[in-house]
């Protein structure tokens, strides 16, 4: 008889556990299609960056020019060009797979320093995020193919009272790029 009450209340918290990751799932899905909305808001917009990091004389990034364009927008999408010194050297696809989690997709227009044959490799959601903020760190299948991607963290984040997006590259507690980008005037 203990057997089966054991067993019963196993399956019971068992689907208690199940409900609340579904409730997780739920809100981390609205609070990435916030966060899409807002990147919508930049739709076929020119954004003008400022390296914040790094800044160090002699660093190849150091005084180089870099802005985004935002285009493809749709409610579960939206892609974003990055420059560098008016060279489109990557693209970001936001995007939700089939079980509706937010995804980063890095596509490198220029795969100099890459495996070869290796074009585009993949970030999935690092925490719940917000509706301003999601971060992403890097699938099993990039690191299988850019081990050195292991500690990576992407981070977007959207502010809403300055209309900015700033965009920071970690890997583990080394920060190794960050811009805040802001719609161009006269664009």
């Amino acid at each position: 008889m203990k057997i089966i009450y054991l067993l019963g209340l196993l399956l019971f918290l068992a689907a208690c556990e199940n409900k609340q990751l579904t409730n997780e799932n739920a809100i981390n899905n609205q609070l990435s299609k916030a966060f899409i909305d807002k990147l919508n808001n930049f739709c076929d917009k020119e954004l003008i960056g400022e390296i914040i990091y790094p800044v160090t004389t002699g660093h190849q990034l150091a005084g180089a020019d870099t802005k985004i364009k935002v285009q493809g927008c749709e409610s579960s999408s939206v892609t974003i060009n990055f420059f560098l010194n008016q060279i489109n050297t990557l693209d970001w696809n936001f995007y939700f797979d089939d079980q509706q989690n937010l995804r980063l997709k890095i596509i490198h227009n220029d795969t100099t320093g890459l495996p070869e044959g290796l074009s585009s490799y993949e970030g999935r959601l690092y925490d719940q995020g917000t509706e301003v903020k999601q971060s992403f760190i890097p699938t099993i299948e990039t690191i299988d193919s850019l081990p050195q991607t292991l500690n990576n963290v992407w981070n977007f984040e959207y502010n809403d009272e300055y209309g900015t997006l700033k965009y920071t590259l970690q890997r583990g507690n080394e920060l190794r790029f960050q811009a805040i980008y802001k719609v161009h005037p006269d664009k």
